[in-house]
């Protein structure tokens, strides 16, 4: 995936994950306390992770001889 499209979904799906968790906490009205809203906040809280590590990811590793290289 290209690196601004991967930033590009990665924030669009933080962006909804939060909105999701929002209207939880302001007054999602028929859900309760039940399972389906536990499932909802976990699903918000995925979205907002998922998307962080979406807009964040790098590829490959870097060894320590390319890090200390880098830094000099």
């Amino acid at each position: 995936m290209n690196k601004g499209l991967g930033r590009i979904a990665g924030v669009a799906l933080m962006a909804a994950g939060i909105a999701l968790a929002v209207w939880m906490v302001v007054g999602a009205p028929h859900l309760g306390f039940g399972l389906a809203k536990v499932v909802a906040h976990l699903v918000a809280w995925g979205a907002v992770f998922a998307g962080g590590g979406l807009a964040f990811w790098q590829r490959g590793s870097r060894t320590a001889e390319e890090a200390t290289a880098e830094q000099s």
